[in-house]
Formats: structure tokens, sequence, C-alpha cells
């Protein structure tokens, strides 16, 4: 019954009470109050109460109440809003009191909550749940006794020194003066007998910030020229439109944060608050600090997922009490109730970490931030090195776009070396760290520099293996391989959380034969700690930050050059993130962190030293090995025991002759991935769909084929591929949904329709799903008519090689190298430097020639060099000097 009035009231908006002085529009006119409990069984919910009318006139939204639920007895809940609507046959139960007469929310808080429902589809029973603590509803407060000074009559000689040292200290913790006074609890309670002390319980406010010690405050930097420029704009601006979208386009270590906590200051003096958001909690964590350092932990809050419940209450109770003025954290701090904000701050605006999507609410913080600037009328703040170029292009037509293209001090940036790992990687310590690294990463050591090395994956080993039968195993929940984590002995899913025990024998075969594959940060670091004992080492990855505050220590201790070589991850790409002296950068599959990520880490420190790997480098890296700014190598030996794949390519008029092959491998207990390029057939295009020759399959292999695409849903996906995964079902049809995530080693069959539509990438990413195991597999590739010329040429590619290089080499020959003085990572360049087929003679002479320019006269300043800056501004290049530096 409680599920149909559940129901019923969300399919009406609820009636949030209006802020006005007209008293007729009053919570007397509504019979309910909807309200929000917290039941263990249900979780977060929101029920409808009757009002009894001695309370009609007192309740408001936002207050603490005490209602009736079942076997539950009377249980807390929070007033979110009115409704004079019930269902036929039900009787409303009463609500049994005002526990609190001052609301902890107020309505506009709950509009804003309630246009988030709106905007994104959801209910918002899953927005409030998201968004208000559970301590708010469970009132469970942390409390201490605490010991204050009343007067000395009556008191014997030891008790008046004890007395003497509390008036000293003033009201403080009971537990924290019997310390310090050196004092029983037995000599307090006496004391408290006699009038001569108050002893009373009190509720502790749990600061996150009380892990930075900071004693004092700092005053804020002087600003450099072009960022005062950039303040005064955008004060003027603020000034004539107080409710402005504004954009700062600075690169990394311009000096954005320094123009950040100038306005601050600015609004937190006006009497207004400033919300200040980061794309991730290490980054929150690192800007609260500064934060902290420039405007004190008092006026302070942080707030992320990371805080626990009652931290999180306890800095809501302060939020609501308007005693936080300055309020950082990551993507879920929108939703924290922050009053009278005058100020709004998205850092790194570009990032994607901003849009939550999973579990529900998806959201993205950044247009939720506009509609709270909007609400406030206040200004928004966005800053970013790479802005999303919907931002940019919105700045830019509106007037409201700042640059700050020039590094503060005009630091330079460091050069860039790829290690051939084919030449070194025999010699490489367990096939992984190689003799140069080494000696690089020694080299530093010894000169007291400290050290990066990036790993892209947490964990030991990224898989497990049978090596009798092949089988991997994987979550049952998301049918992807488990990560072996040593240091706990399980193996973990990093999507669900599910853990598993290491098995003694595999799960399919009772082979005891199990391996572990893959490298994570673990391995890296245990390698690094056997290879570099004596050095202080730490790693950075979620599984270390479990305990509270880790990230902030370790971050911190790394900044003042306590730790000599740090692992992680993306973390540490961000500006905010500060080290004392990094000389030496390793960065894993270069192409997963993009080139404006690498140019960003490339610009810590004094020019560190960077090594990029990757399996497949985008064709603008390729240009850069043969214009000489980059030198590289490969590897091109598959894993021990696999086998190539044998890749086919023929025409669509073959489709009957590949179904009858098809046949002969079901018949073997072969498995089959059959990819489309279309979810279902349209009238606008010829190509194939997925639904369509699922249907044909069924009629020809009764019972034996599944279909997957990306409109299913996620449980319907999970249950064909779990049939697909034990042998249920033999013919996988699907689009290119299987392109990542999925492994099913004993699928060594993979027939794409259409190959010529798509790209050469993409191909390459598709026939990874098979070659998983040690048996033979084959890849037909079925083009249509006609056959275009450039679609053969990558057809034939694909055919001839399995290496992800030679495929990007040939990438580059038919997609272009990009912009090689910008970021485009693709596409032909806007003007000639050089043809490398005729010039190749004459490149090595004009890198040494840039080199020596660069060496000589780096800020361009020479007659020469003032030649060249009109010659790259002329081709709209003058700001693109750095970015080709990172690969």
């Amino acid at each position: 019954m409680a599920d149909v009035i559940q129901n019923k009231l969300f399919e009406r908006k609820l009636t949030l009470k209006k802020k006005t002085s007209d008293k007729t529009d009053s919570t007397e006119n509504f019979s309910y109050a909807v309200c929000l409990v917290n039941i263990k069984a249900l979780g977060v919910r929101t029920f409808s109460y009757a009002i009894p009318e001695f309370m009609k006139s007192r309740i408001k939204i936002g207050q603490a109440l005490l209602v009736p639920f079942g076997r539950q007895g009377a249980v807390n809940a929070f007033c979110v809003g009115f409704s004079n609507y019930m269902p036929e046959g039900i009787k409303a139960k009463n609500i049994i009191k005002i526990v609190e007469e001052k609301p902890l929310f107020t309505s506009e808080y709950l509009k804003l909550l309630e246009w988030v429902a709106n905007y994104y589809c959801t209910d918002l029973i899953t927005v409030l749940n998201a968004a208000i603590p559970l301590k708010l509803i469970e009132k469970t407060l942390k409390t201490e006794l605490c010991v204050e000074y009343v007067r000395d009559f009556g008191a014997t000689k030891r008790q008046l020194e004890v007395l003497e040292k509390l008036k000293f200290r003033g009201k403080m913790s009971l537990v924290d003066f019997e310390k310090f006074a050196k004092t029983t609890r037995a000599t307090m309670k006496k004391l408290q007998a006699l009038g001569c002390v108050n002893i009373t319980e009190e509720e502790i406010y749990r600061n996150p910030l009380d892990i930075l010690n900071i004693d004092k405050t700092e005053n804020l930097y002087e600003l450099s020229p072009l960022q005062n420029e950039v303040y005064q704009g955008i004060k003027e601006k603020i000034k004539n439109d107080n409710s402005s979208k504004i954009l700062i386009h600075g690169v990394t270590a311009s000096g954005k944060t320094e123009v950040y906590f100038k306005l601050i200051d600015d609004t937190v003096k006006s009497g207004k608050n400033v919300l200040f958001l980061a794309p991730e909690i290490a980054l929150a964590s690192q800007l609260t600090k500064r934060l902290a350092k420039k405007f004190g932990t008092k006026d302070v809050g942080i707030w992320h997922s990371s805080i626990s419940e009652g931290e999180r209450y306890d800095v809501w109770q302060k939020l609501y009490k308007n005693e936080i003025k300055i309020l950082a954290g990551a993507r879920s701090a929108v939703f924290a109730p922050l009053q009278n904000i005058g100020l709004i701050i998205i850092d790194e605006e570009h990032e994607s970490a901003y849009k939550q999507t999973s579990p529900a609410p998806r959201y993205d913080a950044r247009l939720v931030a506009e509609k709270l600037s909007e609400l406030n009328n206040c200004p928004l703040i966005l800053g970013s090195a790479t802005p999303d170029i919907s931002s940019y292009y919105e700045a830019k037509n509106s007037g409201n776009l700042f640059k700050m293209l020039k590094r503060y001090n005009n630091a330079k940036i460091a050069p860039v070396t790829v290690i051939n790992m084919q030449q070194y990687g025999q010699a490489a310590y367990k096939r992984m760290i190689s003799i140069p690294l080494q000696l690089a990463i020694k080299d530093a050591l010894d000169k007291n520099q400290q050290v990066i090395l990036l790993i892209n994956r947490r964990g030991y080993s990224t898989y497990t293996q049978c090596q009798g039968c092949g089988h991997v195993i994987e979550c049952p929940n998301c049918a992807i391989p488990m990560i072996w984590h040593a240091k706990d002995h399980v193996l973990k899913c990093h999507y669900c959380n599910h853990f598993e025990y290491f098995p003694d024998v595999c799960p399919n075969c009772g082979c005891d034969a199990l391996k572990n594959s893959g490298t994570g940060t673990q391995k890296i670091e245990e390698y690094i700690e056997e290879l570099f004992q004596g050095y202080k080492i730490a790693r950075v990855d979620s599984d270390v930050m479990v305990k509270k505050g880790e990230h902030i220590r370790l971050l911190d201790s790394f900044q003042k050059g306590e730790i000599d070589i740090l692992i992680g991850t993306h973390a540490l790409f961000t500006e905010d993130v500060i080290f004392k002296d990094l000389a030496f950068v390793v960065v894993d599959e270069q192409h997963r962190f993009g080139v404006k990520q690498r140019l960003e880490l490339s610009k810590k420190g004094n020019r560190p030293d960077i090594v990029v790997m990757t399996a497949t480098p985008i064709p603008r890296t390729l240009v850069l090995t043969e214009y000489g700014d980059m030198s590289y190598s490969k590897i091109d030996e598959l894993p021990k025991g696999r086998k190539p794949v044998d890749t086919r390519v023929m025409g669509l008029n073959k489709t009957s002759e590949v179904i009858e092959a098809l046949k002969r491998k079901v018949s073997d207990g072969s498995r089959v991935y059959w990819i489309c390029p279309l979810i279902e057939e349209s009238e606008k295009s010829d190509l194939a769909a997925a639904e369509k020759r699922f249907e044909i399959l069924s009629e020809i292999f009764p019972s034996q084929v599944g279909l997957i695409h990306g409109k299913m849903k996620e449980d319907q996906k999970d249950a064909v591929m779990e049939s697909f995964k034990q042998g249920q079902i033999s013919i996988l049809v699907s689009t290119t949904v299987v392109e990542v995530g999925v492994n099913v080693p004993e699928a060594t069959v993979m027939v794409i329709e259409r190959a010529e539509r798509f790209g050469l990438s993409q191909l390459h990413q598709l026939r990874g799903r098979i070659k998983r195991s040690s048996e033979a597999s084959t890849c037909l590739l079925l083009y249509g008519f006609p056959l275009s010329q450039t679609a053969q040429e990558r057809l034939n590619v694909m055919r001839q090689s399995e290496d992800g290089f030679v495929i990007a080499e040939k990438d580059l020959d038919l997609r272009g190298g990009g912009e090689i003085l910008g970021v485009k990572q693709s596409g032909f360049t806007s003007f000639k430097l050089a043809d490398l087929e005729f010039h190749k003679n004459l490149l090595l002479t004009a890198h040494q020639d840039a080199e020596m320019i660069l060496n000589k006269d780096p800020n361009l300043e020479s007659p020469r060099g003032q030649s060249l800056r009109i010659l790259l501004y002329l081709f709209h290049q003058d700001q693109a000097l750095e970015t080709y530096k990172a690969g």
C-alpha cells in the first residue's frame, strides 16, 4: 500500500511552500505533509502523513518530524512538501510531533533538487537520496563530555591545582582536560559534586580539515600583470551583470587559481559565500588545502563522497547555520545546501568527471551549477586549459572569455622520449622495467629529485586465466575480468566492487594452473621497491585512499619532498598537485591520457623527462617521430601461446557461403561474433542492421543466436552476454558495444558486416575480441559494393597485419597527421612544413635548426625569433609552441 501512495504522489509535482509574506498562502491550506524517512529495509523513501490541526500553522519545509511507521513505531522524518491528494480507501496516519521547529533546509533548496529530477527525467526520491546525508534523517549525533570552570570554593589543595588549569584553558573536552591536567574521572566527578565544575554532554563538530593542522593563514599572492588584467576584467563583468557566466582559458601553471582566490576574497568580504568545484576527490582535497591556508579552516568546508556520513552531517549543519563561507568539493558538492551564494567556480570545467553516469541520479554538475547560479543570481566562473567547445563558443560570443595563455614566469616544457622495449625488453627487470628507465630513475634520485610512474590500472594483475582451458575469471555481475589484488589476496571487480578470494583451482575445468597476467599499480610498486631499496616509495590510487584523508597526506608528503617515487593515476595531472622537484615521468598507454593531459604533466617540475608507452599511437605521434621530435620503437610479439588471427576479406555476395562455414564451426563447438554497424534498418542508409541479421540467423540456427545493442537495457545485455559466455548460445549478433570490455576466450570467429564502413582503429579493436586463447581464430571482413579506393586500402591493411603500429601508420596515410604545432590528432595541416616523401634529407637540418633556436632563444625575443613569431601568428599557430612537445 505504501508503494501505491509513493507512485501516486510522484505522478504530480510536490507543492513546495513559496517564500512569501502572504499569510493566505500557508501550510494551513494542505492536509498532508510529504515526509522523507529512512527505513533500512526500504532505503530513503517519502510517505504522506496527515497534518493535525494544531500543527498546520507551524509545520514547514525542512523540519525534523516524528512519524509512525508500522512495527518500527515512531521514526524520524523530514518534511519535503505538501499535498491534498490521497488515494481512495487509504487513511493517512497523523504526524506525532515536530522535533525541531527550525528547518534544516529550505524550499528553495528543494526547488533545485526538483529541477534536477525534472531535467534528468528521474524521480525526486532518487535525487533526495543522493543529496541529503542519511545522518540528517537518523539524527544520531556524535557527542562528548565537556567540562567548564565554575568556582573553587570548598576544593582541596590538589583540586585547586586542577581547577586553576581548567580556569586557564576554559571550556574543553573532559577527556582532553584529564590528559592535560593529569587527573582522573573520579576527581572530576568530586569537583562536579562540589559545584566547582560543570560537566555537560555536547555535540561534536567533526571537521574533515583538522587533518591539515593549519594554525595560521597566509596572505594572498600579489597578482602578476596578466593575472591582474584578467581579475579586473572579470570584476568589471560581474559589476555590470551579476549573473554572468565567464570562462577563463588559461594554460596550465598560468596562475588561474590566484585569480580565483582574489575573486573569492572579494566575495567573502562582501558577505556572501562561495562554491568551488573540482572534477575529482583528490583534486578537491588539494584545492581545499590551498583554500584553508589562505582563508582558514573555520570558514572553509569540504564535500565529497569519501568523507564519512557523520562528517557530511556536521558540514551540513554548519552550512545551514551559515558558518561556512567557502565550500570546495567534487561534483556532489553542487547539492550541498550552501546559503547566500555569491560566486560559483568550476575548475577544469572540460573534465568528464563532472558527469555522474552511475548510479542514478545521472547528472552533469556543470549544468546543475548553472541552474544554481540562476537561482542565486550570482556569477559562474569556468576555468580550463582545454575548455569544452560549447563553453568556449558561448563565452567567445558573449564577450565573457578571458585568456591566460602564458605560463607564470614563462616556465619551459619538458622534452619527450620513447623507449624501445623491443630492443631493451629482454634485459628489462622482470621484462617490465627497462635498463634505460632504471638508469634514468637512479640518476634523478641521485640528484635528490622526484620520480612519477603513471599506470592507468590499479590492482596487481589485470586478469587471471587458466593455462589449461583458457578460462578467464570474470565478475558474475559485470562479465568483465576480475582484477587480482595481491596485498588483499582477493579478486575484485572495479565496476561493482564484487570480490572473491583467489580460487585454488580453475572454476571451469578444475585445473590448478591459474596465472595472473597484466600489470597494475601494485605490481609496479612491488618491482620498484625491489629495485630501489632504501627510497621512500608511495602509491596513489583508490585502493590506497580508503583511509580517511590518506590522499591529502600522500600528496602533501610528495609536495614536501618526503616521497622519492610516486606511482599513481590521472589525479596527478591537475595543476593543484604540486611537486617539489619532479624530474622523470613514465606514462603507460599514452593514447588513453590525451595530448593535453600529457602536456599538463610535462609542465610540472623543471623540464622533467617523459617516457610514453602505447599499443595504438595516434597518427600525430607518428608524424612527430618522422620530424625527429620523438624517437620510438615497437614490440610486435604476441603473448605466449597466442596465435595470429586469420583475417579474410570478401564481398557481401559471399554471405551464404559464410553462413555455411559457420554451420560447421558451430557444430564443432565454436562461438561466433557477428558485428553489424546499425541496430535497426533505416530508409536513409543501406547499412546492415543487427536486428534484421538476428532474425535471419535465428531461422538458420534456432535457439543458438543472441542479440545485443546499445538500446537494450543493461540487464538484458548482461543476460545475453552470460548465455554467450556459458555456451548456451553459439552466435552473438551485436553492434560495436562489444568493442571494449568483453572477454570470451571461447569465441574464435568474428564476422564484421559492411566492414568498409568502419575505421581502422575500430576494426582492430573489434578483432581483438577474438585471439584471446591458444585456439586458432578467424575474422571475416564482409564489404559492400562499390568499394572505394580508401576502403579497399583499409581492408587490405587489416588483412595483412595485426600490428597496431603498422595499422596506425596506414591510418596516418589515410587520415593525415593533424596539426604538427597544434592539438588536432588527425586531418591535414593548415600549411605544409615539408613533404615527408621528398624532403626527408632536410628534416634533420630543420630539426637541429629549430632546436638551436629554442635552446638559445626559447622566448623568441631575438630579431630572428620575432620573425618566427610573426610567421607563427600568420598561420594561427602562435599558441601551439608548447603543445607539440607532448606527443
